[in-house]
């Protein structure tokens, strides 16, 4: 049942890539670094899980709606602060923090977006697990926009996606190269004024996203940890088609189709 957050967000591009990182501490083999490839096994990996920070500077300031972390192993009692400002000094001008009490399921992203969007060129995440059984911190970091394309899919699609290889000897035994599921995202977007088909904001989304960006999509982005069919809606990935509006007067609708990276 789609419910009263149901609302369809998508972050993204991924301002991540064209940040300068640096990090209190992390191992040589996982460095900062990592977090502006666009790979997403390219993780960053801490030293000691309490009291780390991870620190990004854009070239340029740039509004930025929210962050997501990837297959972090975060664990109870996890804090996260995330700062601003226009020069490398903190506290920021901006902070945002939060308890992060929720696991972020199959998918592994954890989003979180921002009341209203923030532009400046530093950027800090300080987080604090001094109970994580590791001993140390791993993730993938995504900032950037957000764009909110209304109440959510009514309905959407989805699909558990395989795409595992496997090859058959001459005599008919198959030999299997295994490799995790990937989901595919039918997403609407009905009831679109026409404002909004031919106006700034969704010709920009499509601008700077089309197909050749991954992004993180959130069918409940107003509460993206509501429960548990919406902690399994938070995908990253690229869409593999953009939408082609119809016109069903005075509305539009369409369809966005997304399939998740590993």
């Amino acid at each position: 049942m789609i419910g009263a957050n149901s609302r369809f967000k998508i972050l993204g591009p991924n301002l991540a890539l064209d940040a300068t990182w640096t990090s209190l501490t992390s191992v040589p083999s996982l460095p900062a670094s990592h977090l502006a490839l666009e790979r997403r096994g390219r993780i960053c990996r801490t030293t000691s899980a309490a009291a780390q920070w991870f620190k990004a500077q854009l070239p340029v300031a740039q509004a930025v709606g929210g962050y997501a972390l990837l297959d972090a192993n975060l664990a109870a009692g996890v804090t996260i602060t995330v700062e601003a400002n226009a020069i490398d000094a903190w506290p920021g001008l901006f902070t945002d923090a939060a308890l992060v009490t929720w696991a972020p399921g199959r998918g592994g992203v954890l989003p979180r977006f921002f009341p209203a969007a923030q532009s400046y060129p530093w950027w800090r995440w300080s987080i604090d697990n001094p109970a994580n059984p590791s001993g140390y911190l791993q993730l993938k970091l995504v900032f950037g926009r957000v764009w909110d394309l209304g109440e959510g899919p009514a309905p959407g699609s989805f699909q558990d996606v395989d795409p595992s290889l496997t090859t058959w000897s001459p005599g008919g035994s198959p030999s299997t190269f295994a490799l995790p599921l990937r989901r595919r995202l039918v997403i609407p977007v009905n009831a679109l004024a026409p404002e909004i088909v031919y106006g700034d904001e969704l010709d920009a989304l499509i601008e700077a996203v089309g197909t050749k960006h991954d992004v993180v999509c959130s069918l409940y982005g107003d509460a993206p940890d509501q429960d548990a069919v919406a902690i399994k809606s938070n995908r990253y990935g690229r869409f593999t088609e953009l939408p082609e509006f119809v016109l069903e007067a005075p509305y539009y609708r369409g369809a966005f189709d997304f399939r998740e990276v590993r």
